[in-house]
């Protein structure tokens, strides 16, 4: 004869319930700690930005090359400050503010580029990216709203 095991007094009580669901939080709460998501955000960001700094720069590398070593009009000399690319296109880069650099009367946008980037934080109107005529005809594009690196993201071809 068998005898049944299980008796009716079994089963979990409410303290141990709860003292498993405190273990269960306070582990969760450690991996997410030590994932820290605000830091992994903003590394994605800043790749983002590393990418689309990449990707001007290529393009505009680009042009250089298909026009027998004519940069594209309007990126400043080598001594004048950066200015920032401009998001839009026609009048929007020029009106009120004329320091902006306008891709596509340049002829990089969308002949080289298919669309202006813009930094995936950017609170201006514009890119957030900025461009400079280095020394030899390199040109400098530089993201300056990083997040996770330090010194700004530049790249210079």
């Amino acid at each position: 004869m068998k005898k049944n095991i299980l008796t009716k007094d079994q089963g979990f009580t409410l303290v141990e319930i709860l003292i498993v669901i405190g273990i269960i939080a306070v582990l969760a709460a450690i991996v997410i700690v030590a994932m820290n998501p605000a830091r992994l955000f903003g590394k994605a960001r800043d790749t983002e930005r590393w990418t689309e700094v990449n990707g001007i720069a290529n393009a505009i590398t680009q042009y250089y090359a298909d026009n027998a070593g004519v940069l594209p009009t309007g990126i400043p000399d080598v001594g004048g400050t950066a200015i920032e690319i401009c998001a839009t296109t026609g009048t929007a880069c020029t009106d009120p503010t004329p320091d902006l650099y306008d891709m596509t009367t340049a002829g990089v946008t969308p002949n080289y580029l298919p669309t202006v980037p813009v930094d995936p934080q950017s609170t201006s109107p514009n890119t957030g990216y900025f461009i400079i005529q280095a020394s030899n005809y390199r040109v400098t594009v530089t993201a300056t709203s990083t997040e996770q690196q330090t010194p700004d993201i530049s790249v210079t071809q």
